[in-house]
């Protein structure tokens, strides 16, 4: 049963992608490590359509348990280079994120990219602690 839910929406999403009202084509999708977090990177080969991009972060490879991310990045148009640091790791005790990008087109309809697997190495105790404790007082 487990395995028929993740085919239907494995095929729901493939067809989101297919049939969205914007043109939307990425290359070099990618996360690493920093001293600050986990950046995400990409390029676009085409824009056509599109409106903004959010960032979906999730601590599992489901379709469905992914949280939108604050920032809000604004299209550009074909040939750009985006990327976002999630800073907000630091107030974690987990080392592995899967992350996918929302793609907002002008009407509204939304699509997303690929999952990518982001881990952390670098932070330390010590960061992630001061990163709790920046976190208590935002």
């Amino acid at each position: 049963m487990k395995k028929v839910l993740l085919g239907i929406f494995a095929i729901l999403f493939i067809t989101s992608i297919l049939f969205a009202g914007a043109s939307f084509k990425v290359n070099g999708l990618r996360a690493h490590d920093t001293n600050e977090g986990i950046k995400i990177e990409w390029e676009t080969e085409t824009e056509y359509n599109v409106q903004f991009f959010k960032i979906e972060r999730s601590n599992n490879q489901s379709f469905i348990d992914y949280t939108e991310l604050d920032e809000t990045i604004t299209a550009t148009g074909s040939g750009s280079y985006y990327y976002y640091v999630d800073e907000s790791l630091l107030k974690t005790n987990d080392n592995t994120f899967y992350y996918r990008i929302k793609i907002v087109d002008n009407d509204g309809t939304v699509s997303r990219s690929a999952i990518i697997l982001g881990t952390l190495n670098n932070i330390s105790g010590l960061k992630r602690t001061w990163g709790s404790i920046k976190a208590m007082f935002r």
